[in-house]
């Protein structure tokens, strides 16, 4: 247990975090920022930031940091077929996260805040606490509320030159829909700083036998699971509150990701801006969270009904290739 050297106690430094550490520490408050991994931010994730991402974190949507990778061109697969989104609407940028998370580190530690990583510490004797660990997420756990996870992913990393032997691009992000492996899910291909991530992400009702399928669709690709680590992850779309007494979560402990897409670095930034706002602003209550926690699950909960997305997925690139549609899917999904 660590002593009292703060007011507020950040748990977790994932994007949520950072950005609740942030604010907070910019609203003259005294903050304890704590992770118990030693290096935040490693995870199986694709890394993608879309343009609304790099507006909260202040960075250049058209010049990315040195450790990112900016795409201009998304390209949707399904049954054989392929459609292209590209230009301003499609482009996405890949970033290193734990180098992201060193570099936010850095700017925490310059507003004042005690980082202390690979700790934990007990959310006791502080006048507030704002939980960030993730979907596994103990505080949340320790309030007696159900897990948060709700999108099981795997990943793996693939150098350049293994990427190029197995005829994946360089120039853009691949997504596949394949009902049959994935269910309402999907697998992808985001290029990044001299490697390639190769990743999937299914519904938890779906989990069952996913490395298995994974691996075969890795094949399939040409590729060997030789030499590449397997990285494994929940992703937090269970949504049931954030507001607990003292405590308050946000990100993936919220359960605040998307359960269509898997995107929850920008809910992650928002939430933890929000959770900050509310402990500075007494009586302020958000309106933005609750709207997050509800964004797009009534699609999931269509597409998982009937059999939905084994009608809807395969037909993907040829609705794609109307460009109203393109557009629309681009701006609800990318930006």
């Amino acid at each position: 247990m660590h002593p009292l050297s703060a007011d507020i106690l950040v748990i977790g430094l994932g994007p949520a975090g950072l950005a609740a550490a942030g604010a907070l520490a910019r609203g003259g408050v005294k903050v304890l920022a704590v992770d118990r991994h030693p290096r935040p931010g490693a995870k199986a994730c694709a890394g993608g930031l879309t343009a609304r991402c790099c507006a909260l974190l202040d960075i250049s949507h058209d010049r990315p940091w040195s450790f990112s990778t900016r795409l201009h061109q998304i390209e949707v697969r399904a049954c054989g077929k392929s459609a292209l989104l590209k230009g301003h609407d499609a482009t996405i940028v890949t970033v290193d996260r734990v180098r992201l998370a060193q570099q936010k580190l850095e700017e925490l530690r310059d507003l004042g805040v005690e980082v202390r990583l690979g700790e934990t510490a007990r959310p006791m004797g502080y006048e507030a606490v704002i939980a960030c660990d993730g979907a596994s997420s103990r505080t949340r756990r320790g309030l007696g509320l159900p897990s948060a996870s709700g999108i099981a992913a795997l990943q793996r990393r693939y150098t350049q030159a293994q990427a190029m032997a197995a005829g994946l691009p360089f120039d853009r992000a691949i997504v596949w829909f394949e009902p049959k492996a994935w269910g309402c899910g999907y697998a992808w291909s985001f290029p990044a700083p001299g490697e390639v991530r190769l990743g999937c992400g299914v519904p938890m009702s779906h989990r069952r036998g996913l490395r298995r399928r994974f691996e075969e669709f890795v094949a399939s690709l040409g590729l060997s699971a030789q030499g590449s680590r397997l990285e494994a992850g929940l992703v937090g779309t269970r949504y049931c509150g954030h507001r607990f007494g003292r405590i308050r979560l946000a990100g993936d402990a919220a359960g605040l990701a998307s359960p269509l897409t898997g995107e929850g670095i920008y809910q992650a930034l928002v939430s933890g801006a929000e959770v900050a706002r509310e402990i500075l602003e007494p009586g302020y209550l958000s309106p933005v969270i609750p709207e997050l926690s509800t964004l797009h699950r009534r699609t999931v909960r269509a597409l998982d009904q009937g059999g939905a997305a084994s009608i809807l997925y395969p037909m993907a690139p040829a609705l794609l290739s109307l460009g109203l549609i393109a557009r629309l899917t681009a701006s609800r999904y990318v930006r």
